[in-house]
């Protein structure tokens, strides 16, 4: 026969205020000659025996000689499976019931503005009784809702008895506020946020995916970015999602004029459409194979055909694209001869932008428990393991938080086109990753973090091979770790 605790609530709390200590066991036995309804009953014992605590994995207990069980309740399932739950009494409890009530008129439910619900309630027990109390963070089945116990106060009476308060709080998935709405130029967001417990935080974000579908949000919303932190003491954790409509949808149209000649007193015009479209991934051929045929349908210009396609990813679900209309005969009438040209080869640009990164637990030196801390790792092996250089494990505030770095972008020039260019290129990214030097007058430990590389053709059709090489200099007083970055 084999057993195991089922991780029912270990308290109820019924809806006039009564407290009792509960756990439930399922006994299955793979001999179907055998009947399991005895066997439980055998197993289970009898009232007064000491109370049965179980292992971390529920398949074995020890005794609890503080505590002594006041009632049996076995429940045959079929003919191989058996429930037998317990309740608890304390050992060498005065009360010969076992049974604790509340304070009459001491319960208190209160709501919050964030939705989350909490619910107190006090209790008069002997000293004895004490260890009939739900602990922090103990599961209660409060009216038939599920809660876990927040805190716990016992004060001590005149007459030697002691006042226990009792405040727990709702622990349902369930959005914590209304779903907002947001209007940013073009740009229509939605966000929710919602508690959740450990055990279903997995089931919750593979259905919440990045760039996947939110129904929460409406048709045509995807989920567009995700944050999560710490609740709460009920171990929760509050994840906040952002939705992004995305449709096809034309959300700029602009048309220019401008004179490029007088013939007799008259100016020569040319006109250019230009318009910009928000699109789905799965409308993209929509517009890569737009280029050269009539503009009618955005321009109302018979005349116009499409003379340029610049698509922009916004995400793996979202595009942009910018579509520019002329005249056949004025394409390309606007290309003049740009003395910048010359100084291509020589040429050196620098761009500082800001960059983000987080660093995960194990990154930090620590893993999450199930209790919702973090702990240290045994024998971490910071060298291998951590992005930086540290000897001890990051401070806990560095843990999955958005690290701000700067970033520094080299620009620079070769002849010719990226396939002729790729052994100068590559050499730069497979050398030594983690440099310490002055770039554009900023001296640190900068870690070679990104290549970019344009064909690029200049006003007098000749092909360069623009490169852009992106440092990332190291946070704070750290340095990159070369045995992470290799």
């Amino acid at each position: 026969m084999q057993i195991q605790f089922l991780n029912a609530p270990d308290f109820t709390i019924d809806e006039n205020g009564k407290l009792e200590r509960s756990g439930s066991w399922l006994l299955s036995s793979a001999d179907t000659r055998e009947d399991i309804s005895k066997l439980a009953e055998q197993w289970a014992g009898a009232v007064n025996d000491y109370w049965r605590t179980p292992s971390a994995d529920g398949s074995s207990y020890t005794l609890d000689r503080q505590l002594k069980v006041k009632t049996i309740t076995c429940t045959a399932l079929d003919s191989r499976h058996c429930r037998v739950k317990f309740t608890a009494a304390a050992a060498g409890s005065s009360n010969p019931t076992g049974e604790i009530g509340a304070i009459a008129g001491s319960f208190l439910f209160e709501g919050k503005n964030d939705f989350t619900e909490y619910k107190t309630i006090r209790y008069k027990l002997a000293a004895n009784d004490l260890t009939l109390l739900p602990q922090i963070g103990a599961l209660i089945d409060w009216a038939d809702s599920d809660y876990r116990c927040e805190s716990v106060e016992c004060q001590e009476n005149n007459e030697g008895f002691f006042i226990a308060k009792v405040r727990a709080v709702n622990i349902a998935v369930q959005l914590s506020g209304v779903i907002v709405s947001e209007q940013q130029h073009d740009q229509y967001l939605k966000t929710g946020t919602w508690l959740i417990m450990p055990g279903a935080l997995d089931d919750f974000m593979q259905s919440n995916a990045l760039h996947n579908p939110a129904p929460w949000a409406g048709e045509n919303f995807y989920v567009y970015n995700i944050t999560a932190e710490p609740a709460d003491s009920a171990g929760r954790t509050r994840v906040v999602l952002t939705a992004r409509y995305s449709k096809l949808e034309m959300i700029e149209a602009l048309r220019s004029e401008e004179v490029v000649a007088m013939l007799l007193d008259v100016p020569e015009k040319r006109l250019i459409w230009q318009s910009r479209w928000r699109a789905a991934a799965g409308d993209r051929e929509l517009f890569e194979n737009r280029l050269g045929k009539s503009a009618l349908d955005w321009t109302a210009d018979t005349r116009a055909i499409v003379s340029k396609i610049t698509p922009k990813r916004i995400s793996d679900c979202e595009f942009e694209y910018l579509m520019e209309a002329r005249y056949p005969e004025d394409i390309g009438s606007d290309i003049k001869f740009d003395s910048k040209d010359l100084e291509l080869p020589d040429r050196h640009e620098y761009y500082t932008r800001i960059g983000e990164m987080r660093l995960s637990p194990g990154q930090c030196g620590y893993t999450w428990r199930h209790n919702g801390t973090y702990r240290l790792i045994n024998n971490w092996n910071a060298n291998q393991l951590c992005p930086l250089t540290t000897a001890a494990a990051l401070d806990l505030r560095w843990i999955n938080q958005p690290l701000k770095l700067l970033e520094i972008v080299e620009v620079s020039y070769l002849s010719g086109t990226s396939s002729k260019n790729i052994s100068q290129i590559v050499s730069w990214f497979t050398s030594q990753r983690i440099i310490t030097t002055t770039l554009a007058g900023i001296s640190g430990c900068f870690l070679r973090y990104d290549l970019e590389v344009d064909d690029v053709t200049d006003s007098r059709k000749r092909d360069w091979t623009r490169i852009s090489r992106i440092y990332r200099k190291s946070p704070g007083s750290y340095d990159w770790n070369s045995n992470y970055w290799i």
